[in-house]
């Protein structure tokens, strides 16, 4: 790791902690396609360890990072705003996090952002390593309680998100982190996400865009039609819960896009495996409906897998494991 660069001080008005950059030139090789310059940011606040990448997205790359106040660990996620998509997404990205002020206990924290030659920053928590992705990946499918009481905080993080006419767009075991320590789980990555308008007689417009990721787009929009982005969230959010309780996606067996068109756009069917709980598969159903407008709503889906909680701590009281 390279060595802490404290740098000279400089004052703003937006936010009274800045960032330390040291030749931000290091981590050129890590950016897609970057236009980055030589010379030092001169930032305060916190120092970005520019050899210790952590992660890359499609348009971005993360680095550890400090406070340089409290010494707390921080991550900084680095765009090369010069370029029109990828200055999309973190402009987005901040506007969300914004939106969602002062933020969710299942939502990652948001510290801190600015632009310093052609370099969008922005600073975060740092969060467990490993996304649920990973530890399916290792451990293959979930207990139904532990599965449920993580969902749980995935869907009121949810709910948070659509009460502030936030639409995540890209939910997926991948933007997931997981602490297996502790079972909290947290969102990240809102590059994608969509902010939204209530028409005036309260209800939600339509949106027409193919934004996410393939193999969790909901039929709707991979048929490209205008659809509801807050029914899209909630098909995201049956395919995660799928892969909790089952170890893999629905359409896994789909190569490509074109069949995977086919398996939402032809067939229209979803198998799900005979050993499932009842009360599962049918709170799958609701979520993985192929008309969006008959899929469960955010908050009747948080209704439920309340009760399934309950209804499932109660049953292992009634029925200890006999050793």
């Amino acid at each position: 790791m390279s060595a802490l660069v404290e740098m000279p001080m400089m004052k703003r008005e937006r936010r009274a902690s800045d960032v330390t950059l040291k030749d931000i030139s290091e981590c050129t090789e890590y950016l897609p396609n970057p236009v980055l310059p030589r010379h030092d940011v001169k930032k305060e606040g916190y120092v970005i360890y520019t050899d210790a990448l952590l992660g890359e997205g499609s348009y971005s790359s993360v680095f550890e990072a400090e406070d340089v106040a409290t010494r707390k660990c921080a991550v900084a996620k680095l765009t090369d705003v010069s370029r029109k998509t990828h200055s999309h997404c973190h402009f987005n990205e901040v506007a969300s996090f914004k939106r969602l002020e002062p933020g969710h206990p299942n939502i990652v924290r948001y510290f801190d952002d600015f632009v310093q030659n052609d370099v969008g920053i922005i600073i975060m928590e740092k969060l467990p390593s490993q996304t649920l992705e990973d530890h399916i990946a290792v451990h293959g499918r979930m207990d139904p309680l532990l599965a449920l009481e993580i969902f749980n905080q995935i869907v009121s993080a949810v709910v948070f998100m659509h009460d502030h006419n936030l639409s995540p767009r890209d939910l997926k075991t991948e933007n997931i982190a997981f602490d297996p320590l502790t079972n909290i789980a947290k969102i990240f990555d809102f590059g994608l996400a969509m902010q939204l308008y209530p028409n005036p007689d309260g209800t939600m417009p339509l949106v027409n865009v193919t934004t996410g990721s393939p193999l969790y787009m909901a039929p709707e929009v991979v048929a490209v039609k205008p659809h509801d982005s807050f029914a899209h969230d909630i098909w995201c959010l049956g395919q995660i819960f799928y892969m909790m309780l089952v170890g893999h996606s629905p359409f896994q067996w789909c190569s490509n896009m074109a069949e995977l068109r086919d398996e939402l756009l032809v067939f229209r069917k979803i198998k799900y495996p005979s050993w499932l709980d009842y009360n599962m598969t049918q709170l799958l159903k609701g979520m993985l409906h192929f008309d969006p407008t008959l899929r469960s709503d955010i908050k009747e889906i948080k209704d439920i897998v309340s009760r399934l909680i309950s209804y499932e701590r109660d049953f292992e009281i009634k029925n200890p494991p006999t050793s």
